[in-house]
């Protein structure tokens, strides 16, 4: 009998070609959700986290679970309303527990991220101070 009329044959050819399918296209959203976008190399972003903390700095990718974050600053919070009008940049390291000025990121925890203009007060607030 030719193969190529046997039902249970097509049967399993279209589901074979269905399995690989669906997990081809699982691969593909799973590696693209653990991806970071283009762009990044050499410049400065933003990265807005799901708890609302924002951190400055040059963005890479670590691994596909973690993103490296160098050069770190972060924004205090003003205490006094004569400091409001100032931008309050920390670089990070100088805090109590010592860390370095580098943070590895889980990007699950990563709300998204933007790519900072040169002009941008930040920036320029940035490479101000590391001159």
């Amino acid at each position: 009998m030719n193969q190529l009329h046997n039902p249970q044959k097509l049967l399993q050819a279209a589901v074979l070609i269905l399995v690989i399918f669906l997990l081809g296209s699982l691969y593909i959203v799973w590696r693209g959700a653990h991806d970071l976008p283009g762009g990044l190399n050499g410049k400065w972003q933003a990265v807005f986290l799901t708890d609302g903390q924002a951190y400055f700095g040059k963005l890479s990718s670590e691994n596909s679970r973690y993103v490296s974050l160098e050069d770190v600053y972060y924004l205090k919070l003003a205490t006094d309303v004569k400091e409001a009008k100032n931008l309050n940049l920390i670089r990070l390291g100088g805090e109590a527990h010592g860390p370095e000025n580098q943070m590895f990121i889980a990007k699950d925890q990563i709300l998204f991220i933007e790519n900072l203009k040169p002009t941008s007060t930040v920036v320029e607030a940035i490479e101000k101070n590391n001159k």
